[in-house]
Formats: structure tokens, sequence, C-alpha cells
């Protein structure tokens, strides 16, 4: 695959047009009658067929090709459901951008990196992330690493890749969604490799939730932000951290 000089714009264009569709699809997920409303279905035909996604342009001309060179289904861009295609599309560039991307990821380490579903930002995870800011842990939040033209998929490996702690904020929003799915996914081979460690707190969930949503996170000791304060959890995640650093 190759591309001409001129496609930088195009390139950041794609950029935000893959975290449009993210929102998109993060809706649908959550929103069940949106899901499977008309007005979603529209969405995603006009996304395919006028302004959004030239997928041509990736793939020099045959998007079949290109669906078969990444190990995905072909079929499903135009048979799938709108839900389907647009996962698939959003796949797609993931996979096309982080190949592409001419930003640079900082050889920077992470004492911990938050997991978590957008919608418990403002009651929660921001506030989480600043106190443990404050308290001087290097953290991979999202909000403090990522600018305009960052490469989300990249970044993420990244920040996954260079932290010693993946703090995950297991919440109803967090298990219905495919990207937390994806940064999990990522935490747990670390975790398996000996090199990362697991801090679960549960945010408006109960014990059967975590073990309906993945059994071994259930057996994981947790904090449970409906009992603790926000500062009192970041300062016993600071506690164990440093507790590790200084072992080493």
């Amino acid at each position: 695959m190759q591309h001409n000089n001129g496609d930088t714009a195009m390139l950041a264009r794609l950029e935000d047009e893959r975290e449009f569709m993210s929102t998109l699809l993060d809706r649908a997920q959550t929103e069940s009658t949106y899901r499977s409303s008309e007005d979603f279905g529209h969405h995603v035909a006009n996304l395919e067929g006028t302004f959004f996604f030239p997928l041509n342009w990736l793939a020099d001309g045959n998007p079949q090709s290109l669906c078969e060179e990444l190990g995905f289904d072909y079929r499903t861009l135009s048979l799938g459901t709108p839900a389907q295609r647009l996962a698939l599309r959003i796949q797609l560039l993931d996979s096309l951008l982080g190949d592409y991307s001419t930003n640079e990821l900082p050889d920077r380490e992470y004492d911990v990196f938050i997991s978590h579903a957008s919608e418990d930002k403002d009651p929660f995870v921001r506030k989480l992330a600043e106190e443990l800011h404050d308290l001087q842990l290097r953290v991979w939040y999202d909000e403090f690493e990522l600018s305009v033209g960052d490469s989300l998929r990249r970044s993420i490996d990244n920040g996954i890749a260079r932290s010693k702690y993946g703090v995950v904020v297991l919440s109803p929003a967090f298990f219905a969604k495919n990207w937390t799915q994806y940064e999990l996914d990522g935490l747990v081979s670390g975790q398996v490799n000996g090199n990362k460690v697991i801090l679960p707190i549960w945010y408006n969930v109960s014990y059967d939730d975590i073990l309906g949503f993945s059994p071994s996170l259930a057996d994981k000791v947790a904090l449970d932000a409906n009992e603790l304060h926000v500062e009192y959890i970041a300062m016993l995640i600071n506690r164990v951290v440093r507790r590790r650093r200084n072992r080493s």
C-alpha cells in the first residue's frame, strides 16, 4: 500500500473521522433503541457512501484485497448490520493509521495506565487521574497524553507497554464497549508475561457483575469506589506503586 507525499492532511482527517465513528458506535452499543433505529442506519450509510472513510484511497482501489490482507471479512462491509459494518471500518482504520501515522511516541515510562469508559470520566476517572498525578505518579490517562492528530491505537499500545500497573475502572459502561476490552486484553497479556499488574476498581458494579464479565477479574482483590472516596483510592494505589519502586 502506497500513498503520496500530499496525503498527510488526509491522514489527519481520517484520525478525526475514526473518533467520530467510534462515538457513534459507542452510543449504539450502550443504547439499544438507537442501535436498532433508522437514524443509526442512515448515519452508517452516509459514512460509507458520501463524505467519510475513503477506503479506496487507503486500499489503492481494492478494499477486498485490503480486508483479506488484514484478516477481516470483506462481506461484513456490505452485508453486516450497521453496527458490524461500522465496527469493521473502525478496526480497519486502527490497523492502517497505526502503519501510516507520522507521530513519534516518546520513550516514557509510566507507573499506571488508566483503562476506563468515557462515560465514567466526569463522575470519577478524571478526579482519580488528577489525584494520582498530584501524588507524583507517572500516569497514562488519555486527557493527559493524547493530542490532536495522535494515533489513538498506537498511543494506547505505547502506554500499555510502558506502564507497570493497569488501573482498570470496571463499570457497566466499561463492560459494554469493545475499545475497553481491547485495552484490558493488552493489560492481561502484560500480566501473563510477568511485567504488569492489574489493579481493578469497581465502579457502580457488584461482585456478580464482575463474575459475569470475567471470572479471573472477580478473583482479584479490588478497590470499591462505591465504598471508598476517590482520594483514598488514589492513596492506596500510590502506596502499592511506591512499594514496588522501593523493591526494584
